[in-house]
């Protein structure tokens, strides 16, 4: 069986099989993220092969605007979304749960930079030595309050991955890694990680030198 269906198959299982409710939870809400993951490459296999929008839509069974504009970067002939690698994924899961225990309307760019100073990758020990630490960084965070859309991230978060996603594709790389989310949450329009480590006073020279930008 491909990895993915083995994430999804396995994550499926210790969810159901699980009687701790919070794990239970946990486990889904990574199944979750396999699933939307899984949906996105059998949409673009689709639209590769011929399928219309159209067909799309009516097997997800949505409208044909909606998988338009879910998916339409997905068609053949435009660029090619970058998957997230597994410590990108688990920066953006961190940070939405940052985001959820303050109350926060929506997952903001200091939100995003502390989930992946805590995501434990090597990103995040190299942010360490300039004096960025999640704990740190953590008492400096704004008020968060990015407009949500209908996936529960805020605007200025998908303007986040978006430029990750560029950045990651300016250097070459097959997977946004954490430390093109880190690079470009310093560059969020909400200005909240920015002002974080401004606050710390760490350096965004620093950090785009530690991070080899």
């Amino acid at each position: 069986m491909p990895a993915p269906q083995h994430r999804i198959c396995r994550l499926a299982d210790e969810a159901a099989a699980t009687r701790d409710p919070e794990l239970s939870l946990s486990k889904l809400r990574e199944l979750r993220d396999e699933l939307v993951a899984f949906e996105r490459s059998r949409v673009s296999q689709a639209l590769r092969s011929g399928s219309s929008f159209s067909s799309v839509a009516k097997a997800l069974g949505i409208s044909r605007q909606a998988a338009h504009r879910r998916y339409r970067e997905l068609a053949p002939g435009t660029a090619q979304p970058l998957a997230l690698s597994t410590h990108a994924r688990r920066a953006i899961q961190l940070a939405r749960k940052e985001a959820a225990a303050t109350g926060a309307r929506g997952v903001t760019s200091a939100h995003l930079l502390l989930g992946v100073l805590k995501s434990g990758a090597a990103v995040s020990r190299a942010l360490e030595a300039v004096g960025l630490t999640a704990a740190t960084a953590r008492d400096c965070l704004g008020t968060g309050d990015a407009a949500t859309g209908e996936d529960g991230d805020g605007g200025v978060a998908r303007a986040v991955l978006a430029e990750a996603a560029e950045i990651a594709r300016a250097r070459h790389t097959t997977y946004v890694e954490p430390d093109h989310i880190a690079l470009a949450a310093l560059n969020g329009t909400d200005g909240d990680a920015l002002q974080a480590i401004t606050a710390l006073g760490v350096s965004p020279a620093d950090v785009r030198e530690r991070l080899a930008c």
